[in-house]
């Protein structure tokens, strides 16, 4: 799911204590070579009249090698290529390390005794990696990441935190929300990067096929209730072709796996139903707004029929061939479907004017508003013991957190945390909408324990849709062994 900054007095320092010469990666620290200098030095001799002369004296200094510094930067998979837009680098085709290969390669060189480190991992498994690594000891010296789970490691006492490396004009430029973000127990714990949003997508092509754009949420604010959602899904399920069997569903609900189970919390969020208290420390979802949002869940597929069979088995994968296909009228998704979309439509592999994108809210229970999974990335530093390596680490971190590097994320279709990078979608109407979402961000996927606590919770949506227990047995069960592992992990917080 950056830009270049003024060196403070206190950086300044820590690098010209490290190295004159410049920073490379090494696969492993370089030895300083030690190299005999002849300096030369003006003083003054006192005689009969005060004279000038020239005197010399040899020093000794450290020129660190090249590439002698190891960074390791582990990444998730974001974009193929440097601007998204390549049909092919170097003659191949574009792959989601070629923007941080092409940044790595401008830090090392400013800095040629750093050499970067890239480690691609994939989101099904990158952060049990990460766990396990930062268990050890041996996790890399940056990595991005979604915010909450940043924090979860400064709650562990094993990242550095970044106020003695943010510079004056950094603390300016960084909007103030996403400062405030990163910030635990006084201190500030990662670069803030990037805010992402998501929000439903209708497809407004079959609504217009189906001769029913009435049933979508009005253009000024897009919101609508549970009942009226379910209009909406009963209109939208229909046999295209006769044959007596549905071609076309108004919704699906994948439960098969652990990204994508915010979108299945918005049925609770949207009743006010939140999974953790203010404060982080109790379960909070065992609740009747949350019990009625698993009632509504289970009635679409089971009751009304309006999502396919099988919720509980369906991969996010098959929900998205569907809606690839003009087989779903509605589908929860990121704003960079926008550029997915266009893409396949230039490559022929959608038919054009098969989907026409028309985001809305998910759905609320008013007096509540509706709630969207929204947050932030950032890029978290790691212990480090060498205080000379820690000041290029922060370095780099903010390099890849500078105006330009933010700017970078535009084919993700996410959102600047830098002023200075300003407004990446002038005129898009799109993109102006899903701007609007990220006010309506909920608190729980920003909480520490929230990935954590996914493996309680996944479970109990599979539970419900596949009818192996009642909505209020399942999140019973779900929230008390979900508290009991809370309990074990706020016993190991250090700050």
């Amino acid at each position: 799911m950056a830009a270049k900054r003024a060196m403070s007095r206190r950086r300044f320092l820590t690098l010209t204590g490290v190295a004159a010469g410049a920073t490379t990666l090494a696969a492993c620290a370089g030895t300083p070579q030690v190299v005999e200098k002849v300096v030369k030095e003006t003083v003054e001799v006192e005689k009969i009249v005060k004279e000038t002369v020239v005197v010399e004296k040899q020093v000794t200094v450290e020129v660190l090698a090249k590439g002698s510094i190891p960074i390791a930067w582990w990444v998730y998979p974001q974009w193929d290529g440097i601007t998204g837009e390549e049909a092919e680098i170097d003659g191949k085709e574009p792959t989601a390390l070629d923007w941080p290969r092409h940044v790595s390669e401008q830090f090392m060189e400013m800095h040629p005794e750093v050499r970067v480190d890239l480690e691609l991992m994939d989101w099904g498994t990158g952060r049990q990696k990460v766990n396990v690594a930062a268990a050890a000891g041996l996790g890399p010296d940056v990595w991005w990441e979604d915010n909450g789970e940043i924090l979860k490691f400064a709650l562990q006492g094993v990242l550095e935190p970044i106020d003695d490396a943010l510079t004056g004009d950094d603390l300016e430029d960084f909007q103030p929300w996403a400062i405030e973000h990163a910030t635990i127990a006084g201190k500030i714990w990662y670069w803030p990067w990037v805010s992402y949003t998501t929000c439903v997508m209708a497809n407004r092509a079959l609504f217009a096929e189906r001769g029913a754009e009435s049933f979508l949420p009005p253009e000024d604010n897009r919101k609508w209730d549970y009942n009226q959602f379910l209009e909406a899904l009963k209109e939208m399920t229909f046999d295209r072709d006769g044959d007596g069997t549905v071609d076309v569903y108004g919704y699906a609900i994948p439960c098969q796996q652990n990204p994508g189970d915010y979108h299945r919390h918005n049925f609770l969020w949207g009743r006010g139903a939140r999974i953790f208290s203010p404060e982080w420390d109790r379960i909070t979802l065992y609740v009747p707004e949350a019990v009625e949002g698993l009632q509504y869940m289970q009635d679409l597929e089971h009751r009304h029929q309006v999502i396919p069979a099988g919720s509980a088995a369906m991969s996010n994968s098959d929900a998205g061939r569907m809606w690839n296909e003009g087989r779903l009228a509605l589908y929860p998704a990121e704003p960079g479907i926008k550029f997915q979309l266009e893409k396949a439509m230039r490559e022929g592999t959608i038919p054009e004017g098969l989907i026409e994108l028309y985001p809305v809210f998910h759905p609320s229970q008013p007096p509540n508003e509706p709630v969207e999974y929204s947050g932030e990335e950032g890029i978290g530093v790691f212990k480090q013991k060498d205080p000379g390596k820690l000041g290029l680490v922060m370095e780099f971190a903010r390099f890849l957190t500078n105006t330009e590097n933010q700017k970078a994320i535009k084919p993700l279709k996410y959102f600047p945390v830098r002023k200075s990078a300003g407004n990446l979608y002038p005129d898009d109407e799109f993109m102006e909408f899903m701007a609007t979402t990220l006010a309506y961000a909920g608190p729980d996927t920003s909480v520490p324990y929230y990935y954590g606590a996914r493996q309680f919770f996944v479970p109990m949506y599979q539970e419900v849709m596949s009818l192996q227990r009642t909505p209020e047995e399942a999140l019973q069960f779900a929230s008390s062994e979900a508290q009991k592992w809370l309990d074990e992990q706020l016993a190991q917080r250090v700050i």
